[in-house]
C-alpha cells in the first residue's frame, strides 16, 4: 500500500483476541484502515482464517478501471477497465502470468545487495515509513507520531 499511495494521513487499528480455541492474548484479528486525501486502503490479517494464504489478495479501485491480484503467492490477475487502454480493452479480463517462485527472486536480490552488487530497490525512508506504518496499523503509536 506506501508503495502505491505514500505515507498515509492517518491510520487506525482494530485488533481483538477473536479466537474461542486458545486462551492466550493473541490479537488474531486485526484490520488497519489508512486514510489519505484521496484514498482509503484497508489491510486485513485473520490468524483463524481457514485457508487464508489462498484469499490473500491486493485490490486498486480507481475511476478508471480495477486491477486484482490473487493469490499472491502463485498470482493471477483480473482487470477491469472503464475503456480500451494499450492493448487491454474495455471490460473484464484475465491476464497471464508467468510461473512465480516466492520468495526465491527476493533472496536473491537481497543477496546482491548483501555483496554490495547493487543498490537497494527501496530507499531508507521509504523502509522506514512501511516500519512506521506497520506499527500505526497494530496500534503501537509511541515513537511513530
Amino acid at each position: 500500500v506506501i508503495q502505491i499511495l505514500g505515507k498515509p494521513a492517518h491510520v487506525t487499528a482494530h485488533s481483538q483476541h477473536a479466537s474461542s480455541q486458545h486462551n492466550d492474548i493473541l490479537r488474531d484479528n486485526m484490520l488497519a484502515v489508512l486514510d489519505y486525501p484521496n484514498a482509503i486502503a484497508t489491510v486485513k490479517s485473520s490468524a483463524m482464517e481457514v485457508e487464508g494464504f489462498a484469499r490473500r489478495h491486493l485490490t486498486v479501485c480507481g475511476t478508471h478501471g480495477t486491477f486484482h491480484i490473487q493469490p499472491l503467492d502463485d498470482p493471477a490477475v483480473r482487470i477491469s477497465l472503464d475503456q480500451p487502454r494499450g492493448k487491454y480493452q474495455r471490460g473484464v479480463q484475465d491476464i497471464a502470468l508467468p510461473t512465480y517462485r516466492r520468495y526465491v527472486g527476493d533472496a536473491a536480490d537481497m543477496a546482491r545487495v548483501l555483496r554490495g552488487e547493487k543498490q537497494s530497490d527501496f530507499s531508507y525512508a521509504h523502509d522506514l515509513l512501511v516500519q512506521e506504518t506497520l506499527l500505526l496499523a497494530c496500534g503501537v503509536t509511541a515513537g511513530t507520531e
